[in-house]
């Protein structure tokens, strides 16, 4: 219990942290805004982008902690799930995000088994992932999703040619809040959320993730679902 409360502790000081900042900024940006307004009208587009941009990194952490604390109930097994059609449409919504980065994203998907499962939790985790590879590639990069099945498993691969994740990072990179480079990860908008997620998502499912990464060479993140009964 003394390691529950603690943990509660820590994530009520985190996200605490987490919210502070952009919201200060905000506060800061709009004060400058008002005086701009009067003094250097020029300014206003900077400054209206900067509000703007902390404004949705500010939503992006709020949607992200709801997400985490509706996960934490667990999720509605209800749905037949195809990976590779989630796989698709969220390549679809990222597509732009790819191209603003300079990053090759391309999804292939081959012999389909739906997962028993939640259709927004999986495209949930799907979104993440691939969101997680484009902002941390380079440009001129490639990011490659795949999705297959052996018949029992259904597995979903993740792989970017990115800055990688060092050796003794790995085993902390699912921890809320938790930033390998937390000056990128400013600088991209993360939220040190997304993986947390992706890890409640797979736990909930029964399903199992595994990380494979070389510092400056990319990382791969391979999960695997149980194959639905053809039931």
């Amino acid at each position: 219990q003394r390691q529950l409360e603690d943990v509660r502790r820590d994530f009520v000081a985190n996200a605490s942290h987490e919210l502070k900042t952009p919201a200060a900024t905000i506060q800061a940006v709009a004060e400058t805004l008002l005086q701009a307004a009067a003094d250097d009208p020029a300014a206003i587009p900077h400054f209206a982008s900067q509000l703007e941009r902390e404004a949705v990194r500010l939503s992006r952490i709020v949607a992200d902690l709801l997400d985490l604390s509706r996960l934490e109930s667990g999720s509605a097994l209800d749905d037949l799930v195809s990976l590779g059609a989630a796989a698709r449409d969220e390549g679809q919504r990222l597509e732009e995000s790819a191209v603003q980065a300079g990053v090759a994203l391309e999804i292939m998907t081959e012999d389909e088994r739906p997962v028993r499962g939640s259709q927004r939790d999986l495209a949930l985790l799907v979104r993440n992932l691939i969101d997680n590879a484009i902002r941390y590639s380079h440009g001129g990069g490639q990011v490659m999703v795949r999705v297959d099945s052996d018949g029992e498993e259904v597995t979903l691969r993740v792989s970017d040619k990115g800055i990688g994740i060092p050796s003794r990072d790995i085993s902390r990179i699912f921890e809320r809040f938790y930033r390998v480079d937390r000056a990128r990860s400013r600088e991209t908008g993360g939220t040190g959320l997304g993986l947390a997620i992706v890890k409640h998502v797979v736990e909930n499912h029964g399903g199992e993730i595994e990380v494979e990464s070389e510092l400056g060479r990319g990382t791969t993140f391979r999960v695997r679902f149980p194959a639905a009964s053809r039931s």
